[in-house]
């Protein structure tokens, strides 16, 4: 799947953008803070040989962070169950805390309440 052919990353990108340009009350160094990040997370992604999630690519690119030279892992062709996803780290699985992507996007909407 190319993720910027998602129509549901495409207006997330916009969202975040738009976001980001809009005055909050903020430090105004929000965005390069974002970037520092981004990059300090691909750094260490590159030293251990990793890939990243799509969209984060996608997005640091969009920022002109400096990704290193990571690529993104592949994410599997079709439809995937909201309950089939889950992190497997040391042998053991965890799944999301939400039922469905609707939570888990109205939970961070909603600044994580």
């Amino acid at each position: 799947m190319n993720i910027t052919e998602c129509d549901g990353y495409k207006k997330l990108m916009i969202d975040i953008n738009r976001d980001l340009e809009k005055p909050t009350g903020h430090d105004p160094m929000v965005k390069e803070e974002i970037i520092e990040i981004l990059e300090h997370g691909f750094r260490i992604l590159a030293k251990n040989k990793l890939k990243c999630f799509p969209f984060t690519l996608y997005f640091a690119r969009s920022l002109y962070a400096n990704t290193c030279g990571v690529d993104a892992y592949d994410l599997p062709d079709g439809n995937v169950a909201w309950s089939d996803w889950k992190l497997i780290w040391n042998g053991h699985e965890y799944h999301s805390k939400f039922k469905s992507f609707a939570e888990w996007k109205s939970f961070y909407q909603n600044g994580g309440k």
